[in-house]
């Protein structure tokens, strides 16, 4: 776009049309034309936010987001507890990569609605020192949402007969499985009213340590019952999953307590042994055990009733219907 102006100090032809000089405008040397960028050219297309936009924290899936994905289609709610340094993260990390490489015979990879959450739970297991695999394999899980718990989803396809299952299984630190032992803080359990399968994780190094192994097992007893006093109406299955697969499996009889201990509170429950991962001289494959703890977990679980239940089911005929009517939509 072009215009003409006056270049001549004190010449008011640009505000009045009359030239100092008495020239006509089209005679005038001073009046020329120049480029002229209009000023509504360049500006933005559309109107600055009120407000920054804001992203979540993590791909995790808060309470509310499960709820409404199993309001839409059946799914099963997992519990994990476990100390810090059980191996619960180092599971999760393992049975995503394995199902990102395809390397898991009996099952593949559907869908999942938390890929970035894994993403970030699994970028631990690719740092690699001086040829060889890290101390710690997965970060330390921390949640900056100290009241609830979020949670991972994974679809999967068994390979036997092409069925899906869809589950929702928390990354939860270690600290908040320490404190409900220690403190009964039993508040930010509470998607565990909805979980049909708990897996209680152990360290399985401290089986073999003696001086270890006594108050590991003590603890996990105590975790036992406070499971049992949050879900007095509806006992869940439990799964104690029993990691380091790759130092061996531990004897009958160390174990038995934990299982006594169930029992004694009306529970059923079995054991798992599983390797998340292992060194190259390890005999044990990294990932040993956990298509077995899929197995027993989808097997363990005859369905959900409600994600956030309003009266717990007392009777053991209407629960048997509700799980019937869910089993024959699936």
């Amino acid at each position: 776009m072009t215009n003409r102006v006056c270049h001549l100090d004190g010449c008011t032809m640009n505000q009045t049309g009359v030239c100092a000089l008495n020239h006509e405008p089209d005679q005038c040397p001073n009046y020329i034309e120049e480029n002229v960028v209009p000023q509504d050219i360049g500006g933005a297309v559309l109107d600055a936010p009120t407000s920054n936009p804001t992203f979540p924290p993590s791909g995790a899936l808060g309470t509310e987001d499960v709820s409404l994905m199993l309001s839409k289609r059946y799914g099963r709610v997992i519990g994990v507890l476990g100390a810090p340094d059980s191996g619960k993260t180092a599971s999760l990390v393992s049975m995503y990569l394995l199902l990102a490489n395809n390397a898991m015979p009996g099952y593949s990879y559907a869908d999942s609605r938390s890929l970035i959450a894994f993403e970030e739970i699994a970028r631990g297991s690719r740092r690699w020192t001086e040829g060889g695999a890290t101390d710690q394999m997965t970060t330390h899980t921390e949640l900056r949402d100290d009241r609830s718990a979020g949670l991972l989803h994974l679809r999967l396809r068994r390979r036997s007969d092409s069925k899906r299952f869809d589950f929702y299984v928390p990354d939860l630190p270690g600290e908040w499985t320490n404190e409900l032992i220690d403190q009964n803080v039993a508040h930010r359990f509470d998607f565990l009213k909805s979980a049909d399968v708990v897996w209680i994780m152990m360290d399985g190094s401290a089986f073999f340590e003696p001086q270890r192994r006594a108050l590991a097992v003590h603890r996990t007893c105590r975790l036992i019952d406070r499971v049992v006093a949050l879900m007095p109406m509806r006992p869940p299955k439990l799964l104690l999953v029993v990691t380091r697969l790759d130092l061996g499996v531990p004897e009958e009889v160390k174990i038995a307590p934990i299982l006594r201990r169930a029992t004694e509170n009306g529970l059923s429950i079995e054991v798992c042994h599983i390797a998340s991962f292992s060194d190259a001289q390890a005999v044990t494959p990294a990932g040993k055990g956990i298509e077995e703890l899929i197995d027993r977990t989808f097997a363990s679980t005859p369905g959900t009733i409600s994600f956030w239940p309003d009266t717990p089911i007392t009777s053991e005929v209407s629960r048997q219907i509700l799980h019937f009517r869910r089993n024959e939509s699936e």
